[in-house]
């Protein structure tokens, strides 16, 4: 709330006729205590000749959490010692979990699995383009084609729908992990060949792009500071980037990075070059390794009722867990 204190009041107070001078001086004889818009039609007086008509009053912020986010974090294991939740045939790469703790896991060889909470095959889908990243959006599926660089619905039943297609002019790989903005109902689609972030409502509409001029962006996450973090397996592995679109900037010195996700201040991610997880401090970009050795971490994501990561492994077919740092 703005205040004015005794200049502005004695300023008041002298404009006065000299008729009433001395009762004005004797009114205005406490101009000291500070006078408020919201209780005073002399300080709205004073305030129109001191400030712009467009001046707004910021309500104060609530100050960031104290400490160091990656203080909780366990210490470095191999991935040889996580335990395994699962072995899957082919290539399991991206994962996600529906909020009923089942797991979806797509494999680029044509393959979709559904895994129980303890790791059992309920059932798989067979998808000949290429299924990399997959949303569960009720009991629909969104699912990225890599090869056909579109991204589809499967429902339960019925047939399957393109809800995009993505230019390719390469002949290359094309859209590989996929994000979503819950609050907004917004599908967060990485344009890996054209460098860009795009965006489409989960219920449908035109495709806008949210951002450009990154290498190969191949996954996407709302954090909890508000901004979207996107994963690049060029050479700057992470990137911010406004909410409701703008210019990437850079965080730490990440390169190489296959996945990203969030949760509470920290962003976990797979490292393809150095075969890592690791967690992120997004307001530093200082990192913490929680796995490593000889590994090809590639899908993650965070278990139903959070705390626990989902990781797997596409050169062995392995799907582990481990804990988050918080």
């Amino acid at each position: 709330m703005t205040t004015y204190r005794g200049a502005a009041a004695t300023r008041y107070c002298s404009a006065l006729v000299v008729v009433a001078a001395l009762l004005a001086a004797a009114s205005c004889g406490g101009g000291t205590s500070p006078v408020t818009r919201a209780t005073s039609a002399a300080s709205s007086a004073a305030s129109t000749a001191t400030a712009p008509a467009s001046a707004t009053v910021s309500a104060v912020s609530t100050p960031p959490p104290s400490g160091d986010p990656l203080a909780g974090c366990p210490a470095a294991t191999s991935e040889s010692a996580l335990p395994v939740l699962a072995r899957l045939p082919g290539q399991p790469d991206d994962v996600t979990a529906a909020s009923n703790g089942t797991l979806w896991i797509g494999d680029e060889t044509g393959r979709i699995s559904e895994l129980g909470t303890g790791g059992t095959v309920l059932s798989t889908l067979t998808d000949a383009h290429g299924p990399e990243g997959i949303i569960v959006d009720g009991s629909t599926l969104l699912v990225a084609e890599q090869r056909a660089n579109r991204v589809v619905r499967i429902p339960p039943q019925g047939s399957t729908t393109t809800v995009v297609t993505l230019t390719n002019r390469t002949g290359q790989p094309g859209v590989d992990g996929l994000g979503v903005d819950t609050e907004r109902g917004l599908l967060l689609i990485p344009d890996g060949l054209l460098g860009a972030l795009r965006a489409v409502p989960l219920g449908g509409g035109a495709l806008r792009t949210l951002a450009t001029g990154m290498s190969r962006p191949v996954a996407a996450s709302v954090a909890t500071d508000g901004a979207l973090y996107v994963a690049d397996e060029g050479a700057t592995g992470l990137w911010r980037i406004p909410r409701d679109g703008g210019k990437p900037v850079a965080v730490g010195h990440e390169r190489d990075l296959d996945e990203v996700i969030s949760e509470g201040r920290l962003l976990y991610v797979t490292d393809l070059r150095a075969g890592t997880v690791r967690a992120i401090d997004p307001a530093s970009g200082a990192a913490r390794v929680l796995v490593s050795g000889d590994a090809s971490p590639q899908g993650l994501a965070l278990a139903a009722g959070g705390h626990r990561l989902v990781l797997t492994d596409s050169n062995r077919g392995l799907v582990m867990t481990l804990p988050t740092c918080s």
